[in-house]
């Protein structure tokens, strides 16, 4: 009895195992799953965390080297010849822009003469339509500009402010004391002071706010790239007109010209044709003479008994023609006969003398 209840104790207890294990195996397989997806996590994680490392050194090194070439950058604009030839960069820049290519409309580094012989090499200069020249020369007021940027207080930066605008206003100055107005032939009223960056000007307005109005009484316009573009731009639109005009000029002078040849054309025409009808007038007159008197007068011949011995060529059609010419002059058909020899045309006798006419 005690053997029977242990068996089926035993047997229940291996279903109950068996079912709690169905149970709990779901449970063992999603906490696996989430396992393996944690490792995997992890595994992403460790790389991606690796790669924004490398990133973030190389962004540092590139920055560093920016820094550094932004330095050397910065020291080699505080070299006079170095400022100056950025500028004149600057303004190349703004020639093509504009259109106006150095081999067209503007002179780099051209050397001019005052009426004392005195040398005179302003940047750049700009001929216009009519052989006027605008004068322009390129100021880089960088020293006081690289200090605003380095300062580290604002004390400094204000200071650094007022002395970029006393410079600038400086360079304007010495550019009027030049007087390129007067100096270089063929120059307008005023002479352009180019700045090669929009903030050099806006700094300078910052604690000069009526710089612009001072330049321009000193007769010196202050261009940055915008504006002198813009200058440009109308230099060329005044070439553009003038080319124009000339193409207009030179079609009007070769349309004259045109003309001429259709009236001398016209005048040999009337020529050629006064001279055609001439030459078909007298035609006519010598077909009527030789159909009326000629060819009358050799059938009068043939009918005395003239015989016609005369080679007239091989040709059907002139011998064609000659044979209507007699019968224009009133011969038939039997009276025309050909001879063995077919070069030549007879015309038969006839003895009937009423035929005949005087």
């Amino acid at each position: 009895m005690l053997a029977l209840q242990h068996q089926s104790a035993s047997g229940d207890l291996d279903k109950r195992r068996e079912e709690i294990k169905n149970l709990v195996k779901p449970i063992e397989e999603g906490i696996k799953a989430v396992g393996d997806a944690a490792r995997e996590m992890e595994a992403t994680r460790a790389t991606a965390f690796g790669s924004i490392d490398e990133q973030l050194r190389s962004s540092v090194a590139s920055a560093v080297e920016v820094a550094r070439q932004a330095g050397a950058l910065k020291d080699a604009l505080k070299r006079p010849n170095v400022r100056g030839r950025w500028g004149e960069v600057q303004l190349k820049i703004c020639v093509e822009l504009a259109g106006m290519e150095e081999h067209c409309d503007v002179e780099f580094q051209e050397t001019s003469l005052t009426s004392d012989d005195e040398a005179l090499r302003p940047d750049m200069i700009v001929r216009m339509p009519g052989g006027r020249k605008i004068t322009v020369d390129s100021k880089t007021p960088i020293v006081h500009f690289l200090s605003y940027i380095e300062a580290s207080s604002d004390d400094e930066r204000q200071a650094a402010l007022v002395n970029h605008g006393r410079s600038v206003k400086k360079h304007v100055a010495d550019l009027a004391k030049t007087d390129y107005m007067q100096r270089v032939a063929d120059s307008p009223d005023f002479v352009v002071m180019f700045l090669p960056n929009e903030s050099f000007l806006s700094m300078t307005l910052e604690k000069e706010p009526t710089f612009m109005e001072e330049a321009l009484k000193r007769k010196v316009l202050v261009a940055t790239p915008g504006t002198l573009i813009g200058l440009l731009k109308v230099v060329q639109f005044g070439w553009n007109e003038q080319k124009i005009a000339q193409n207009a000029q030179r079609i009007a002078h070769e349309g004259s010209k045109l003309n001429g040849e259709i009236v001398k054309f016209l005048a040999d025409f009337a020529k050629l044709s006064l001279a055609l009808d001439s030459v078909n007038e007298a035609f006519g007159s010598s077909k009527r003479r030789v159909e009326n008197q000629i060819a009358k007068r050799s059938l009068n011949l043939t009918a005395l008994g003239a015989r016609n011995t005369s080679s007239l060529g091989k040709s059907k059609k002139v011998l064609g023609e000659v044979a209507n010419l007699l019968k224009a002059a009133g011969a038939d058909d039997e009276d025309i006969e050909q001879t063995e020899d077919p070069e030549h045309l007879s015309i038969a006798a006839t003895s009937d003398e009423d035929e005949i006419e005087d």
